[in-house]
């Protein structure tokens, strides 16, 4: 069952090229990570993986910055660190990016604080 996991994964590598594929939040595509796991742990871990990632990820996500350390955060709850999210995510121009190191933060995106 292992190799069959795996030989759709290839299957959907050459039918689907990469510019045509939804893009992920997550650093190492969520493809390639079924198919480590998969490769590593078996067709069960695989299926998991699988799961796992077709449940978080999906649009609705927010990205912060604080103390120059950069999370992401599903609408799902689940929270991912700088080295698990994609590069292409990660820059001053990304309008999900909510940068609390910025002066501006409260002005820039409607933040109000309630004393």
């Amino acid at each position: 069952m292992r190799y069959l996991l795996l030989f759709a994964i290839q299957i959907y590598w050459k039918i689907i090229p990469a510019s045509k594929r939804k893009q992920c939040i997550f650093r190492e595509s969520c493809s390639h990570y079924v198919w480590r796991i998969t490769a590593e742990e078996g067709f069960i871990q695989g299926i998991k993986a699988f799961l796992f990632r077709n449940k978080h990820c999906c649009p609705g996500y927010a990205i912060y910055k604080y103390q120059n350390n950069y999370e992401l955060k599903t609408i799902n709850g689940l929270i991912l660190k700088e080295e698990e999210i994609d590069k292409r995510l990660l820059t001053p121009d990304n309008p999900t990016l909510i940068d609390f190191d910025s002066p501006d933060v409260l002005s820039k995106h409607k933040l109000k604080i309630r004393i």
